[in-house]
C-alpha cells in the first residue's frame, strides 16, 4: 500500500511535470509560429510565455516583433523596453523600439532610441539604411548623425574616434606593405606581405622564407589589456603567442614559441620603423626562461619594388 503522504508527493511531481511540459510546448509553439511568420498566433503564444516567464528576455523581444508585424506599434514598444530592461539583445531591442516609435510618428523618441541602440553597440548600417519603418526619419539631419554612430560601431578600427582614443591600435601600421627582408650581411632571407584585414582591426602577415618555409600571423590591438597580440603559425605546426607594447619608438613583443614536438622557449621580438621607411625585426630566444638570450633573427624590411 502506498501511504497517503507518498501518494500526495507523487501527485505533486506529476502535476509539476505536466505544467513544465505544457509551458515547454507553449514556448515551442511560439517559436514555430514566429518562424512561420504567423504573427497573430505568435503574439498570443508569447503573451502566455511572458505571463509565466516574466524574466524571459527573448520572449519579450519576440513578442514585441510579433506586435510590430501586426502593426500594433503601441503594444510593441513596452515589450521591446522590457527586453532592454532585462539586458537581452539590447542593440536590437532598442533598434526595434525606434522602428515602432517611427511608425507612430514619435520622431524625437525614435531618434532617442536609435541613439541608445548605438550606445549599446548597434552596428548594422544596412538595416538602418534599408528598413522601411525608418523612412520618415531619413530626411532629418539627425539621421546622418545616427548613421555615423552606427558606422563607428560597425568599423571601429578605421573610425576617427578609434584613432583618437585608441592611438596604440594604429601603432603597427608602419609594418603594412609588401617587403623583401635581408639579414645584416645583405642577403635576402625572405619576403613578407602585411595587409589590413577585418576593417583594419587586424594585420595579417604572410611570410615566405628564401629557404622554402612559410608562416602567417594575426596581429591585433587588445584595448582591454592595452597590449598588442600576435599569434604566429608556421608550416611545421610550430606556433608563437606574443603580447607587446609600443614604447621608445618601437613595438616590443614577448612570448613563447611552441614547436610541433611540444618544445617550448621564450622569445623577445622588436619591430623598429626606420627613418627611411624600412623596418627592422629583431628576435632573441631564451632556452633558460629568460636568464640569457641569443639572437634568433635579425632582418631589415625593405619595400618591394613595384613591377
Amino acid at each position: 500500500m502506498i501511504s497517503k503522504q507518498l501518494f500526495a508527493q507523487i501527485l505533486m511531481l506529476v502535476l509539476f511535470a505536466g505544467v513544465s511540459l505544457a509551458q515547454q510546448t507553449i514556448s515551442q509553439q511560439a517559436q514555430q509560429y514566429f518562424s512561420d511568420q504567423d504573427w497573430e498566433n505568435a503574439m498570443k503564444a508569447y503573451e502566455k510565455v511572458v505571463a509565466t516567464e516574466p524574466e524571459n528576455g527573448r520572449a519579450w523581444l519576440s513578442l514585441g516583433l510579433s506586435y510590430h508585424n501586426l502593426k500594433e506599434y503601441a503594444q510593441a514598444i513596452p515589450a521591446f523596453q522590457k527586453a532592454d530592461d532585462l539586458g537581452f539583445a539590447q542593440p536590437q531591442a532598442r533598434f526595434h523600439a525606434a522602428r515602432s516609435l517611427a511608425r507612430l510618428g514619435k520622431l524625437d523618441d525614435s531618434f532617442n532610441w536609435l541613439e541608445k541602440a548605438n550606445a549599446a553597440g548597434f552596428g548594422q548600417l544596412s538595416r538602418l539604411d534599408a528598413n522601411p519603418d525608418l523612412e520618415i526619419l531619413r530626411s532629418d539631419a539627425r539621421f546622418a548623425e545616427i548613421k555615423k554612430g552606427t558606422d563607428r560601431n560597425a568599423r571601429p578600427c578605421v573610425s576617427l574616434e578609434f584613432v583618437q582614443i585608441f592611438v596604440p591600435g594604429r601603432a603597427f601600421e608602419f609594418w603594412i606593405g609588401e617587403w623583401e627582408v635581408f639579414n645584416p650581411n645583405g642577403q635576402k632571407v625572405g619576403e613578407n606581405i602585411i595587409e589590413k584585414s577585418l576593417n583594419g582591426c587586424m594585420l595579417l602577415e604572410n611570410w615566405t622564407s628564401s629557404g622554402g618555409g612559410d608562416g602567417k600571423s594575426m596581429n591585433y590591438w587588445d584595448p582591454a589589456a592595452k597590449k598588442w597580440r600576435q599569434l604566429w603559425v608556421d608550416g611545421t605546426g610550430g606556433h608563437m603567442a606574443y603580447e607587446g607594447v609600443f614604447q621608445d619608438g618601437a613595438l616590443h613583443f614577448e612570448g613563447y614559441q611552441i614547436q610541433g614536438n611540444g618544445a617550448k622557449s621564450l622569445f623577445k621580438m622588436i619591430f623598429t620603423p626606420q627613418e627611411n621607411g624600412d623596418v627592422r625585426q629583431y628576435i632573441e630566444q631564451s632556452l633558460d626562461e629568460g636568464k640569457t638570450f641569443n639572437v634568433w633573427f635579425d632582418g631589415m624590411y625593405k619595400k618591394k619594388a613595384m613591377q
